[in-house]
C-alpha cells in the first residue's frame, strides 16, 4: 500500500481520509494523492436559482475545491511525504475510480457518512459503489474512533476444494497481517460456516444423522480453515482465531463489540466475480451495520465496469 488515494468531500470529517493516507503512505515510504470531485447537478445553477454560464461557474468551484486540498495538504503534511491533489468533474464514485485507475492506486481511502440515527447505514451508496466496482482496496474510515487500528478483525471464508478461493483469502489474511504489524495492532481472525436449511433439514432427518452432518461440515470447514492458516504459523496467535457457526454478518459484528475492534479486513467480491458483480449479501449486510471501520479487498484481475477511455 504505497500508492495512496484519499478522496475528501465537503465535510470536516473527511480529512481523516487524508490523515489516514499520510499515515500509510508515510509508513510505506509512499506517496498519496488527495482528490475532490463536483457533480455535474452543482453546475447548473447560481446561488440565486439561476441558469448560469456552466464555464464561470465549474472554474469558481474547481478553484474553490482545489484552495481547499491545498491548505489541507499544507497543515496535514509531513516533509516525509508528498501530497498531489486533484479536483474532478463527474460522479462521485465514477470518477474516484477513474483517479484510482489512472494513479495505479494500491488503496483508496473514503470517510464514511457516519450517521444520525441508529437504524440509518454508516456507509453511503458511494461507499458501496466502490466497494463494488473499484479495482484498488478499498478502506471506509468510520468517522469516529482511532484512525491507527488497535484491533483488527480478519473474516475469511475458505472453501474445501476451491484453490482459487483459498488463494484469495489467504490475500485477505496477509493484508491484514501487514497491517497489523504496520500499526502494532492485535489480529483476530473469523472463519464462519453454517448448514444452509438447517431447521428444514430437522424436519425430515433424524436427529442424530442431521449431527453427524453438522459435525462433518464443522470438521470440514476446520481443515480449510487450518490450511489457510498454515502458511502463517507461528505469527497469528490461535487463541485469537474464531471458528463461529452462524452468518458472516452476524457473527462479525459480535465479536468486532465484544473484542472492541477498530478495523474489519475482507474480500468484498469472490474470486469468480465478473465486472461490476455485486457484493455478497452477508458482506453488504456487515458493511452497512457495523460500527468501525472497513477494508475491502478484490482478487487480482479484477476488472472494474469503468473504464479510462470512457471518461
Amino acid at each position: 500500500m504505497r500508492n495512496v488515494l484519499a478522496y475528501v468531500d465537503e465535510r470536516i470529517e473527511s480529512e481523516r481520509a487524508v490523515e489516514l493516507g499520510i499515515e500509510i503512505a508515510s509508513r510505506n515510504r509512499g506517496s498519496l494523492k488527495a482528490v475532490a470531485v463536483i457533480e455535474p447537478l452543482a453546475l447548473a445553477f447560481d446561488e440565486a436559482g439561476l441558469s448560469c454560464g456552466e464555464e464561470s461557474l465549474a472554474k469558481a468551484l474547481l478553484m474553490a475545491n482545489d484552495e481547499r486540498l491545498r491548505e489541507i495538504a499544507s497543515r496535514l503534511g509531513r516533509d516525509s511525504i508528498r501530497i498531489a491533489i486533484e479536483t474532478r468533474i463527474g460522479a462521485t464514485w465514477i470518477e474516484v475510480v477513474r483517479a484510482a485507475m489512472s494513479e495505479s492506486s494500491d488503496l483508496v481511502i473514503k470517510t464514511a457518512r457516519g450517521r444520525t440515527r441508529r437504524s440509518w447505514p454508516l456507509f453511503s451508496s458511494t461507499a458501496l459503489h466502490l466497494l463494488r466496482k473499484c479495482p484498488a482496496p478499498v478502506w471506509l474510515v468510520a468517522p469516529n474512533g482511532p484512525l491507527a487500528p488497535r484491533r483488527i478483525l480478519a473474516v475469511v471464508s475458505p472453501e474445501p476444494g476451491n484453490p482459487a478461493r483459498n488463494s484469495f483469502e489467504g490475500e485477505v489474511l496477509a493484508r491484514a497481517e501487514e497491517l497489523a504489524g504496520l500499526f502494532g495492532a492485535e489480529l483476530d481472525v473469523l472463519c464462519c460456516w453454517h448448514l444452509a436449511s438447517e431447521d428444514l433439514l430437522a424436519r425430515h432427518l433424524e436427529p442424530r444423522y442431521l449431527l453427524r452432518v453438522i459435525d462433518g461440515m464443522r470438521d470440514e470447514m476446520h481443515g480449510a480453515l487450518d490450511a489457510l492458516l498454515a502458511p502463517f504459523s507461528g505469527r497469528i496467535d490461535e487463541r485469537c482465531v474464531h471458528l463461529q457457526k452462524g452468518t458472516e454478518s452476524a457473527e462479525a459484528l459480535a465479536l468486532v463489540e465484544a473484542r472492541g475492534s477498530d478495523l474489519v479486513v475482507l474480500g468484498s467480491i469472490g474470486p469468480d466475480a465478473g465486472p461490476g458483480m455485486m457484493i455478497s449479501e452477508e458482506v453488504e449486510n456487515l458493511v452497512q451495520r457495523v460500527s468501525c471501520s472497513i477494508l475491502a479487498i478484490k482478487p487480482a484481475g479484477f476488472r472494474s465496469p469503468i473504464r479510462l477511455e470512457d471518461g
